[in-house]
């Protein structure tokens, strides 16, 4: 049985996560702007995605379910594992989306 404190437990964690990722997003952007000159028109398609795939992985590993947030434990794992999951899919969506540029100044060749 679902008491009022789990459900509001759940929204907030739901909640807070997109803030915190939303937010960490707009500040690498705006600091990749602001130094290196890379344009920022592509936000908020990247934004859309970044949402979308946190939504996915964090599904995936039932982040927000009953059995999960009896415990901290249980949350700090299916956290730590979505995060892992969450950086593989955006990193392959940046490769394979050639949203990456690659120049010759690798610092390993």
């Amino acid at each position: 049985m679902e008491t009022r404190y789990l459900f509001i437990l759940r929204l907030i964690l739901g909640i807070s996560d997109l803030i915190l990722i939303n937010l960490c997003f707009f500040v690498t952007t705006a600091l990749l702007g602001k130094f290196s000159g890379a344009a920022i028109e592509t936000y908020t398609q990247t934004a859309i995605v970044i949402n979308l795939i946190w939504l996915l992985s964090s599904n995936l590993f039932k982040l927000y379910s009953n059995h999960i947030t009896q415990t901290i434990e249980l949350i700090y794992r299916a956290t730590w594992r979505a995060v892992c999951l969450h950086s593989f899919l955006f990193m392959l969506y940046l490769f394979l989306g050639n949203k990456v540029q690659a120049s010759g100044d690798w610092p390993i060749t």
